[in-house]
């Protein structure tokens, strides 16, 4: 049987969903999955909550793999070298079971000069704010890097320039809006598998509408939290013959 840790770190990159669907696409080649490949094991949350993310995610034109429609460890991907033009997720590599070894697997399907986007959640902001609450209650084992490791922006060029010499890094913020604190947790709870996994629910609950009660921009209408994350853009290097 899988651990609660094993539980959250198979197949993380459905964490986060939704489309901008009225936005044009690049075609997207069909894709097989072997149907006995791990599955996460926790709510997905709401579709819409981060919508406005995958959204700005670049789309080249070609064989485009878009992993936030799959339900993959990213750190394991079932496919061969180089058989895609561009590979896209929303925060799947920072929740794989080895964010490093997830970038390394993104490279390693696309095509040398195609192209690698993802998005990271960075330290400062609701998320990373309640991300960090969620550590301290189910701290990881030593010597493994917490997923927002990957949003910050020293180390996530530091593994993105071992296969790329064309790497842009642009900070971005997320604003959400809720009706209330109490709705503002349960959907993030919902939505964040560190947080729908942590033990002490209910003092941890507590905590995050504490943060969340701390972090409220002002003004009237409805509750509005700020998120910050990195987008991450490479184009794989070039084969030298």
């Amino acid at each position: 049987m899988l651990s609660r840790r094993g539980l959250f770190t198979f197949g993380v990159s459905r964490l986060v969903e939704g489309f901008d669907h009225s936005a044009p696409a690049a075609p997207v080649a069909p894709v097989d999955v072997d149907p006995r490949a791990p599955r996460r094991a926790w709510p997905r949350g709401d579709v819409g909550l981060w919508a406005p993310v995958s959204a700005c995610l670049p789309r080249p034109v070609g064989k485009l793999l878009d992993l936030d429609d799959l339900e993959l460890d990213l750190a394991s991907l079932p496919f061969e070298d180089a058989r895609f033009d561009g590979v896209l997720s929303a925060f799947g590599p920072m929740f794989s079971s080895d964010g490093r070894k997830a970038i390394d697997e993104l490279f390693r399907v696309v095509r040398p000069g195609g192209t690698v986007a993802f998005t990271a959640w960075a330290p400062l902001g609701v998320v990373g704010r309640l991300l960090r609450l969620a550590a301290t209650h189910d701290p990881l084992p030593r010597g493994v890097p917490p997923p927002l490791a990957w949003g910050r922006e020293e180390r996530l060029r530091q593994d993105l320039d071992c296969h790329s010499d064309d790497v842009r890094l642009h900070s971005r913020e997320l604003m959400l809006c809720f009706d209330s604190g109490e709705q503002a947790v349960e959907r993030l709870f919902e939505a964040l598998g560190p947080l729908a996994v942590a033990p002490r629910q209910d003092e941890l609950r507590a905590q995050a509408l504490a943060v969340v009660a701390e972090l409220e921009e002002e003004g009237a209408g409805p509750m509005r939290l700020r998120a910050r994350y990195l987008l991450a853009e490479a184009v794989r290097r070039p084969v030298l013959y």
